[in-house]
């Protein structure tokens, strides 16, 4: 071997002894874990789900939707698919077919499985094929959301579970990867900060958003997972360390007299989002019986509730 020959051949030694041992030390590493266990929820008690009179009064057709319909969005002046959106209407399709069981919303259901997974790209993450704005930061296409990915693992999880859907529960458990800190397949939508908080962005970026309620969503989509597909103990530690870093966080989400912050990076506030942000922490003390959730969501109301 020729003198460059051996020095590019020990370099390359060099380096994958530093990735194995950086790899391990990740794989070691002691995220930020309060310890929680978590309740089993029967499916009413899920979130995202909704009485028979909701869909007594709410018609199930009335939205934007392609040829097939499947439900499109709106930005700019372009229509596009929302990984987001689609989850959404498919989610409440498929309540609605638990509520009311006519096998037409089910269809509907699978229709937008169907169309979710067209987006999701090698690595399993959901891709937003627009440029879109975010504060004036502009994400270029395809870019990827952390809530995406989570609500993506309730819709999948709940036609895998009820419905017997092989082909959701398959995609589910490579979704649940690109959401777990320890895969390098989470690279794209997690940040580990300096103090060992592991955080899912909707809106990843440098510096991070940490928006609130998709950072809720996706924890939600996470339990859905655990609770409905994948019970392993390793989940359910997943899912403590996501639900630690609110528990330790959420009250820098709090805007004294006001309404919430939206994220720790701009403090915008959105009243609608106020509202989310209670439900979605009162349902994780539904799931983890920590009142500490509850406690903060009142002291939100207390704040501002004006509906």
């Amino acid at each position: 071997m020729k003198n460059n020959q051996i020095a590019n051949y020990f370099l390359s030694i060099l380096m994958m002894q530093i990735f194995i041992g950086c790899f391990g030390l990740w794989e070691n590493t002691d995220l930020n874990d309060n310890h929680y266990s978590f309740r089993n929820l029967d499916y009413h008690e899920l979130y995202y789900t909704y009485g028979p009179t909701y869909f007594d009064i709410n018609e199930p057709f009335n939205y934007l939707a392609d040829d097939s319909g499947v439900v499109i969005s709106e930005y700019g002046g372009m229509r596009y698919y929302n990984p987001i959106n689609i989850c959404f209407k498919g989610i409440n399709f498929y309540d609605r077919y638990v509520n009311v069981q006519d096998s037409l919303y089910l269809d509907y259901a699978n229709k937008h499985r169907d169309a979710l997974i067209r987006l999701m790209n090698e690595d399993y993450l959901f891709e937003y094929k627009i440029n879109y704005y975010h504060y004036g930061v502009l994400f270029r296409k395809p870019w990827c959301s952390g809530m995406a990915q989570g609500v993506a693992l309730s819709f999948l999880s709940r036609l895998a579970y009820y419905a017997n859907d092989t082909l959701s529960e398959n995609v589910a458990h490579k979704v649940f990867e690109t959401l777990n800190p320890y895969s390098s397949l989470g690279d794209a939508v997690i940040d580990i900060d300096p103090s060992l908080y592991a955080w899912i962005e909707e809106y990843p970026g440098d510096p991070p958003d940490r928006t609130l309620n998709g950072f809720l969503h996706a924890i939600i989509g996470i339990y859905d997972y655990y609770h409905l597909i994948n019970t392993q103990k390793q989940i359910a530690d997943i899912l403590s360390v996501y639900t630690t870093t609110i528990n330790d966080h959420m009250y820098e989400y709090r805007n004294p007299g006001g309404i919430s912050y939206y994220c720790l990076n701009y403090y915008q506030t959105y009243r609608d989002y106020h509202k989310i942000h209670c439900d979605q922490l009162n349902f994780l003390t539904k799931i983890t019986q920590d009142s500490s959730f509850a406690i903060f969501a009142d002291t939100l109301k207390m704040d501002y509730w004006e509906w």
